[in-house]
């Protein structure tokens, strides 16, 4: 039987207790009210397109990975689009991130257990650091990783949990 292209838009707002009850992963990252705004397109193929824009303006929010925290009531925008082959997810495309001190552009791929294959980040600006990043799950395990850009700053990755952002900027990559 052949069906046509679905659709279906959400919007809404889910706090802590209904990002629970959904049970979306990333939950250990934000708390507080988190605006969404979901558009959901199935094929006749199979494959799915899921577009999500998130307004991240009310919530507080924590990355260590990338030693990036914002605290609610500051502005913050994030947006991707999930690409599913039945349901199977297989990649995270068209990942944005925006903040005063933060502005990522990057896309993830998954093998067929949804474990990340590779990590793209054409731009990560957190703090003082301007880079690109690079990940791969190597065949024989772990990854490879490649950073390159104008400055990393690293202090904040070493920093303890209370110690404040440092102001300063680091020393350019090509200083150290």
């Amino acid at each position: 039987m052949l069906f046509r292209s679905r659709r279906c838009e959400v919007t809404g707002r889910a706090d802590d207790a209904g990002r629970k009850a959904l049970d979306l992963p990333l939950q250990d990252k934000a708390s507080g009210p988190i605006d969404a705004h979901v558009i959901a397109v199935q094929r006749p193929t199979g494959t799915s397109d899921i577009e999500v824009a998130l307004d991240l303006a009310q919530a507080k929010v924590r990355f260590d990975e990338i030693a990036w925290r914002k605290p609610a009531g500051k502005p913050a925008k994030t947006g991707f689009v999930l690409k599913l082959d039945r349901a199977d997810l297989t990649s995270l495309e068209s990942l944005k991130a925006n903040a005063d001190d933060l502005d990522l552009i990057g896309r993830i791929t998954f093998n067929k257990d949804t474990d990340v294959q590779t990590l793209e980040l054409t731009r990560l600006k957190v703090g003082s650091s301007d880079v690109r990043v690079g990940v791969s799950r190597r065949q024989q395990g772990g990854y490879t990783v490649g950073v390159a850009g104008d400055r990393l700053d690293l202090r904040p990755l070493f920093a303890d949990d209370d110690d404040p952002q440092p102001k300063k900027k680091g020393p350019a990559l090509g200083e150290i």
